[in-house]
């Protein structure tokens, strides 16, 4: 369970990413936004990562998150 708990926060952290960024969570309003926020550049650890970029990265790790927990889920049974 502790593998669900990682990708929650995971999620919890690219929407809190989002609601920041956009001022907004409804699918409507950020994909018009988007084209705005496309040349946005944060430096990381010496990264410079584009906002979309981060975003993308913690909506990918929930999900890896997730079909590693139904794995183990299914391999204990």
């Amino acid at each position: 369970m502790i593998l669900n708990r990682i990708g929650d926060f995971g999620l919890v952290i690219g929407i809190l990413i989002i609601f920041v960024e956009y001022k907004a969570v409804d699918y409507a309003t950020v994909f018009a936004i988007t084209p705005v926020f496309t040349h946005k550049v944060y430096n990381f650890l010496s990264l410079d990562l584009d906002l979309i970029t981060i975003i993308c990265f913690f909506f990918v790790y929930r999900c890896c998150r997730k079909i590693s927990t139904i794995r183990f889920t299914y391999l204990a049974t």
